[in-house]
């Protein structure tokens, strides 16, 4: 194992802090508590890790994994990631110079968007935190935990956040974790590098809770067998003992039967589930529904039954549409999201390369809106993103980063093998789809979390890694300045 450096203590606490310290007042003070104001302090996490990561990316060489080599000459091996960091510096810098009232607040943090997950897939694996499904279960639990007290005492069930549609999103987004975190043994290998020193690729089919149950389990008759419904109940094995440099043993493998673990799995399901519904958030159950039709539904069908299928879908929702059209109307016309894309296409077909600036859409978008969106029920005075992130992106730095960026997520339409690839994979697909609707990956710990997950499904693909240790001097001081 390596040897931890300030530089890998000081991302690994940074990655901690995003995910748990954004909210520090609504943390410990709960609503009804004598304070009426905990979700309107919000610290600047995502900025300092996205300015730790970009220092990371221009500052440290790239070497290649186990017996895989890195793709292209070896003379640019270790520098195409900084090279690479630098064209996107260089990209949106440029574009916040030449759009005076851009900061360096909003630069940096259009910046993390793409450095978060580029760090996350490259850093060596001492960088990362070693019980990576307990820290997850945590977040989820602190949530869990105010979510339920806001039950307790009347108030709209928004978690830490104070948002219905985030709370119901981390809800749903990391519970495969926590059922990870209550396993008696996490998987071996240190994640995606056991699959590049043994020159393999992920295999991206089975399905979610299969693949969870048969790492716990360790059986691989389990892989091998199709799916059945009953497996995700499956009480798992006795523990075995983890290869060096894997996630680590779990602590509650010693303290907890295997019934109690079984149980507050499914307690923790029921709980996840019972406040996302008290949240109410229809994108977060649509992400839901489409992961299992995706993943779940149609891989059991040859090509021309899934056509057929989907066209019986667009059938029932049509008719649906027929037989109520005076509740699908009302429900068009009480949504904002329809006027406020379309004037936001607006905005992006004024500025297609560059876009408004980094941080300018609150401004520029004042001379787009329309009476339409204005006379909604739910219209706010002023607009700040268009609840759509990549037209946010399209609006703010240009088509080009805004198609830089979907190709970003290119790993969602595989599901990978193994249970932190599985539940990583989980996880990035309800963030990504119900950021189409919300500001998923705008607000903490929801943007951390599923940029971290985004880079954790890219790292069995890279053969490559970041290497401290091959940082000349002078980069040293420049990653400390």
């Amino acid at each position: 194992m390596q040897r931890d450096g300030m530089s890998a203590r000081v991302a690994r606490g940074a990655l901690l802090a995003a995910l748990f310290a954004a909210y520090p007042l609504a943390l410990v003070r709960p609503v009804h508590t004598g304070s009426s104001l905990v979700f309107y302090l919000i610290l600047p996490v995502f900025f300092w890790f996205s300015l730790i990561c970009l220092a990371w990316l221009l500052t440290t060489p790239a070497g290649g994994v186990g017996t895989a080599a890195a793709p292209g000459p070896a003379a640019w091996r270790g520098r195409l990631p900084a090279l690479l960091t630098l064209g996107l510096v260089a990209w949106v810098a440029g574009d916040a110079f030449v759009h005076p009232g851009a900061t360096l607040f909003d630069t940096v943090a259009a910046l993390g968007a793409f450095a978060v997950p580029a760090w996350v897939a490259l850093a060596p694996r001492h960088c990362l935190p070693r019980r990576l499904p307990l820290v997850l279960a945590l977040v989820w639990t602190a949530g869990a935990l105010h979510g339920l007290w806001q039950t307790r005492v009347g108030f709209e069930v928004v978690g830490l956040a104070g948002n219905r549609n985030w709370m119901a999103s981390t809800m749903l987004a990391l519970l495969p974790w926590v059922w990870l975190a209550l396993t008696p043994r996490q998987p071996s290998g240190t994640l995606g590098e056991n699959l590049l020193r043994k020159g393999c690729s992920p295999n991206p089919f089975p399905n979610l809770f299969a693949s969870l149950v048969a790492e716990s389990a360790g059986s691989s008759r389990l892989k091998q067998r199709r799916f059945r419904w009953w497996g995700c109940l499956r009480i798992p094995q006795p523990a075995q003992k983890v290869s060096e440099g894997g996630l680590g043993e779990n602590p509650f493998q010693r303290v907890s039967p295997k019934g109690a673990r079984l149980v507050a799995g499914l307690m923790a399901v029921g709980v996840g589930g019972f406040l996302a519904w008290r949240a109410e958030s229809r994108a977060a159950w649509l992400a839901l529904a489409g992961y299992g039709l995706v993943f779940g539904v149609l891989p059991r069908f040859s090509w021309p039954g899934r056509g057929l299928l989907l066209l019986g879908l667009a059938g029932v929702l049509a008719a649906g549409a027929v037989a109520w059209p005076e509740r699908v109307a009302q429900a068009v016309g009480d949504d904002i999201r329809l006027p406020l894309w379309a004037q936001t296409a607006r905005l992006v077909k004024d500025h297609p390369v560059g876009g408004c600036g980094p941080g300018l859409f609150r401004r520029e978008f004042v001379a787009y809106k329309s009476a339409e969106q204005m006379e909604r029920r739910v219209a706010a005075t002023i607009t700040e993103h268009p609840h759509n992130e990549p037209l946010n992106l399209a609006a703010t730095l240009g088509l080009p980063a805004a198609v830089l960026w979907l190709a970003l997520w290119w790993p969602l339409v595989r599901r990978p093998r193994g249970g932190w690839l599985a539940a990583a994979h989980f996880t990035a697909w309800m963030i990504f789809c119900q950021a189409w609707f919300d500001k998923t990956l705008v607000q903490p710990p929801t943007q951390v979390a599923g940029y971290l997950c985004l880079g954790l499904l890219w790292r069995p693909w890279l053969a490559c890694r970041l290497q401290p240790a091959r940082r000349p001097p002078v980069l040293r001081l420049a990653w400390g300045v």
